[in-house]
């Protein structure tokens, strides 16, 4: 595990501005909503409930996220509440392909940078399995 955690960070630790930390996390397979949507819904799936796993911080100036299950679609929008799949910042593809990764500043344009996000599947996950690695890099003092 602390594998992942070094992988999350590697990126997000050499664009670190001073007076600032990194915080890594990972979210696993249990606590993400999970919805089995039909092949054909998929275009207008809609996630009537979304897990948040970070909360809406002014302090947080980036953020690294890596989805290494399949399924795994990311938003900021909705309060994470009937949020359109379209409209998901990620969604990792089929089994087999690379994982999705993200980083994101507060000076990327469209940025949500200070909002909260949230995370959920149209697949089946192990509830150990991890799904999602990240780090927030946060302003100190």
């Amino acid at each position: 595990m602390g594998g992942l955690l070094a992988e999350a960070c590697q990126d997000a630790t050499h664009r670190v501005p001073r007076n600032c930390q990194v915080l890594p996390f990972l979210i696993f397979g249990g606590s993400v909503q999970q919805f089995t949507p039909a092949v054909a819904d998929l275009p207008r799936f809609v996630f009537p409930k979304m897990t948040q796993f970070l909360g809406a911080n002014q302090k947080r100036v980036g953020l690294y996220l890596r989805a290494v299950a399949s399924g795994i679609a990311i938003a900021t929008i909705g309060n994470g509440q009937g949020v359109q799949l379209t409209q998901c910042m990620a969604i990792h593809p089929a089994f087999g392909q690379p994982p999705i990764e993200i980083f994101l500043t507060a000076e990327d344009p469209d940025a949500f940078i200070v909002d909260p996000w949230f995370v959920a599947s149209t697949a089946a996950l192990i509830a150990n399995d991890i799904v999602l690695t990240g780090a927030e890099v946060v302003q100190v003092g």
